[in-house]
């Protein structure tokens, strides 16, 4: 008897910390403060998020797309 490599038992693939945080942050709407690495600090919420970038709506309701690798960090607001 063979099994196949997909079954119903597999288990989904694990979410990364990170990523596990920003999805809460993005399903909550709540509002980040991300500081850059040029010092500049942009306020909003979170879109949407991929490996490389994160999409912010600002608090003026602009949108914007920045690149993970020029954040320094961010925290609640």
């Amino acid at each position: 008897m063979e099994l196949s490599a997909a079954s119903s038992h597999d288990r989904p693939p694990q979410v990364q910390l990170h990523a596990a945080e920003l999805i809460k942050f993005r399903d909550e709407r709540r509002t980040l403060v991300f500081t850059l690495a040029g010092g500049e600090k942009l306020e909003g919420a979170v879109r949407w998020f991929d490996d490389s970038a994160i999409h912010i709506v600002l608090s003026d309701r602009n949108e914007l797309t920045v690149f993970k690798h020029s954040i320094l960090y961010y925290q609640a607001a």
